[in-house]
């Protein structure tokens, strides 16, 4: 029987060719969604999975509130977390740290590199696999004065010679001895992460001793352990036995002043943290970005599934005598339930097929844009797999239901006469077609507010005039002082402006705080981002004065910090209350504890930050000559390549055997600023797959709706409305559930949109505009997809139409 109920499902497929393959199409884009959507959540799952136990290695995690200052769930924590695990926990037996410590200058001698360098603990070898070269994973790091180094730094050091027992010297003064060669890491793995965090690694040298015992605000490593192999002690198990530990070890003074909360995640979850508190903040602990996309997934699913319900109840009327046939020859409501499945089985078989096929054409590219190997990861799951064939199979059940049940309801007499049948309700086909344009219209205005916020991102960010700003490593890694650069550069025309700055350019770890008129008012101000930069920066940036004076050598000599005498942007003096820039001048802002600063002036805001926990605006304090700054530069646009050899060349004269590493702003910006690229090419590719199934839906209820009133439209005619008269009515009914669609859809899109815009820094305000544009290109679509439909329906002749009522 089986095999007869499947024979017709193929015969019905041929005969009707246009339906079936818009039946296809349909499931073949919203299963496309999934599959892309489950390939991505995948690749960021099986992180380090070629390296480490997934099942048992884990890191851990910090959250923390200091006074009014909060921070969302970070994979970092105190260096002396290590040495509380195994005192407290002695079931861990295997804990380790690993401590990025960024650009460092690393030479041979006579060549000199800039590598990315980080501490670890010996037992990090023990959790992480990594495949030797040369070397031996057991001693390479015992020696103090060990080092491991990756087969690409290797290769740079040595230029492919052998690098095992070769001397290094870190930062011109640390003598390192190459103790192992390390193959690049097998993909993916969060040790080569991009974005706002970044635990990339040139190199591997044994962790200094340990440090403050009371720190837990000073999270700088990763901390890593192994499970126990007999399954004795679980995450559950662990997480409660990590609040005790914190309780235990956490002095009053220290708990009077923060609090803590440690987390146990495991290493496949790092990817997926670090995107929840780089989009979301500090409510990335109760927004996941792996439970957005997969929903937006399912509703790009669902509206497939709605779809087909419409195009089949659609194809029903031409089918009407045929099933009214069958029904008289015995087939019960089961016979039509059955066909009816197998229908829309062979539609999510054929459209399964079509999607994996696109994906596997589609994976270089995606992985070009996104950085994600799509079919590698759900190749290496047949679990992933399993799943995704699991959601085609119930697709096609409830696909296939809505259509049955109609069926079922069909009166054989009514088909056989082919008199008007009321197939389905009115009112329900209008409902699915809202449905889907809701839920289309959601991703469409989603993704233009999330477009438009990185358009505006981009534009502000690198806004900073015409002439590019490199920034160079600290000084402290160089010994090459600020003053003296700005000296021996001064003789180049082609170097504008030189001045420095003690927070990295668009790189996190921004520091905050809250300063009100009064010192009581400043336990309730806002929270404001404090910045330690040099003399000249502010022309560095071309950041205007609106008010008062910045800092100057002339009126502000020192050569420390000096925190007395600011200059905060106009939002943050607005915040304050003060009238208008003017205003601020010469008054004193005061921290809780009375500390005062004086405001000597009033810039533009301009931000370097793209997100924080701030509430906008910043101060500026004045710091010159410190070794932590970072020395910034701005070349002439005309002549940046001289501006270049000129660095070089007095870089060369002072420093000859330190590496000189720079980078231009607009590249940290780029580098920081590719997660959200990516996760609004992501809603773009998602709204696109939600627009061409609806598109196609409406298509089906255009074809249903106008047969359905052709009787009606017969008779309109023969009563003197024109053609035009006729498609205008179609028309505007055809509009109506687009128009609720849109309408009911706009608070809840508002609102996600809030959420996504809450944690930047300088966030745009969401207008009626992109409502408008989504309002607008669901009509047009709506139009289009059912304008042939009226067309033909509205210039049909009455009198053939009244023939066959």
């Amino acid at each position: 029987m089986i095999r007869h109920y499947l024979g017709m499902a193929v015969a019905r497929f041929v005969a009707a060719p246009v339906t079936s393959l818009a039946s296809v199409v349909t499931f073949a884009l919203g299963l496309l969604a999934v599959v892309a959507v489950s390939g991505v959540i995948t690749y960021w799952r099986s992180s380090d999975a070629q390296i480490a136990p997934l099942d048992r290695a884990v890191i851990f995690t910090s959250s923390a509130v200091l006074g009014e200052q909060k921070m969302g769930a970070w994979p970092r924590t105190t260096p002396a977390l290590a040495k509380y695990l195994r005192e407290d926990i002695p079931e861990l037996k295997t804990v380790a740290r690993f401590w990025p410590r960024g650009d460092v200058e690393t030479s041979t001698g006579d060549h000199s590199v800039v590598l990315q360098g980080s501490n670890v603990d010996p037992a990090f070898l023990d959790i992480f696999k990594v495949n030797f070269i040369a070397g031996d994973a057991k001693t390479a790091l015992l020696r103090a004065d060990g080092i491991v180094l990756t087969k690409a730094a290797a290769d740079r050091l040595f230029g492919g010679q052998p690098a095992l027992g070769q001397p290094l010297v870190l930062v011109g003064k640390y003598h390192m001895i190459v103790t192992g060669v390390i193959a690049d890491l097998p993909q993916p793995s969060h040790f080569t992460s991009e974005g706002m965090y970044r635990a990339r690694f040139d190199y591997l040298t044994l962790m200094p001793p340990e440090q403050g015992s009371e720190a837990w605000g000073n999270l700088i490593v990763e901390t890593y352990a192994l499970l126990p192999e007999d399954g004795s002690l679980g995450r559950e198990q662990l997480t409660a036995r990590l609040a005790q530990l914190v309780d235990k070890r956490t002095s009053p003074d220290v708990k009077a002043e923060m609090s803590v909360t440690m987390g146990v995640a495991g290493i496949e979850q790092v990817t997926e943290i670090v995107m929840n508190a780089l989009l979301f903040g500090i409510s990335g602990g109760v927004l996941s970005v792996v439970a957005i996309f997969s929903g937006l997934g399912m509703i790009v699913l669902a509206v497939a599934c709605v779809n087909y319900a419409n195009l089949q109840t659609a194809q029903i009327i031409g089918r009407a005598q045929e099933i009214g046939m069958r029904r008289i020859l015995g087939a019960g409501t089961f016979s039509i339930l059955m066909q009816s499945w197998l229908e829309a089985g062979l539609a999510v078989l054929l459209a399964l097929g079509l999607a994996g096929g696109a994906v596997w054409l589609a994976a270089p590219a995606i992985e070009a844009q996104t950085g994600v190997d799509i079919v590698g990861a759900l190749l290496r799951d047949p679990a992933e797999l399993g799943q995704i064939a699991g959601a085609a199979a119930l697709l096609a059940v409830i696909a296939g239901l809505y259509p049955a049940l109609v069926v079922s309801r069909l009166r054989p007499n009514d088909a056989l006469q082919a008199r008007k049948q009321r197939l389905g309700s009115r009112s329900a086909v209008r409902v699915m077609v809202g449905i889907q344009f809701a839920c289309a219209s959601a991703l469409l205005i989603t993704m233009l507010i999330v477009n438009q916020q990185n358009a505006h991102l981009r534009a502000t960010a690198l806004n900073t005039g015409a002439d590019p700003v490199i920034v160079l490593q600290a000084q402290s890694r160089t010994g090459v002082s600020l003053e003296t650069l700005r000296q021996r550069l001064a003789r180049y025309p082609a170097i504008k402006t030189i001045s420095e700055t003690r927070d990295m350019p668009w790189q996190p770890g921004e520091s905050t705080s809250r300063m009100g008129r009064t010192p009581e008012a400043a336990r309730s101000a806002p929270e404001v981002i404090g910045r330690s930069v040099g003399f000249d920066y502010f022309d560095i940036h071309g950041q205007k004065t609106l008010a008062g004076r910045v800092h100057s050598s002339d009126r502000d000599p020192l050569k420390t910090n000096r925190y007395d005498k600011i200059v905060i942007d106009d939002v943050y003096a607005r915040q304050l209350g003060f009238s208008g820039p003017g205003a601020a001048v010469g008054e004193r802002i005061f921290r809780a504890d009375g500390d005062a600063s004086e405001i000597i002036g009033v810039v533009e805001a301009r931000p370097y930050d793209i997100q924080s926990e701030a509430d906008g605006g910043a101060l500026y304090s004045l710091v010159t000559g410190h070794p932590g700054a970072y020395p910034l530069i701005r070349l002439s646009a005309s002549d940046v390549e001289r501006g270049l050899a000129a660095l070089k060349r007095v870089w060369a004269e002072l420093a000859p055997s330190v590496a000189l590493d720079y980078k231009f702003e607009d590249q940290l910006f780029e580098q920081t600023f590719s997660t959200f690229e990516r996760v609004g090419r992501l809603f773009l590719a998602l709204s696109i797959l939600a627009f061409l199934i609806s598109s196609i839906g409406l298509f089906g209820m255009a074809v249903h709706m106008t047969q359905k009133r052709r009787h009606e439209i017969g008779v309109r005619k023969t009563l003197g409305s024109s053609a035009a008269r006729v498609v205008g009515l179609l028309l505007a009914d055809f509009s109506i559930p687009v128009i609720i669609a849109n309408v009911l859809v706009w608070p809840v899109a508002w609102l996600g949109a809030q959420i996504y815009l809450s944690p930047f820094v300088n966030r745009i305000d969401i207008g009626v505009l992109p409502f408008a544009i989504s309002l607008g290109i669901t009509l047009v679509i709506a139009w289009a997809a059912v304008s042939a439909q009226t067309i033909r329906a509205a210039t049909v002749q009455p009198a053939t139409v009244l023939r066959r009522a």
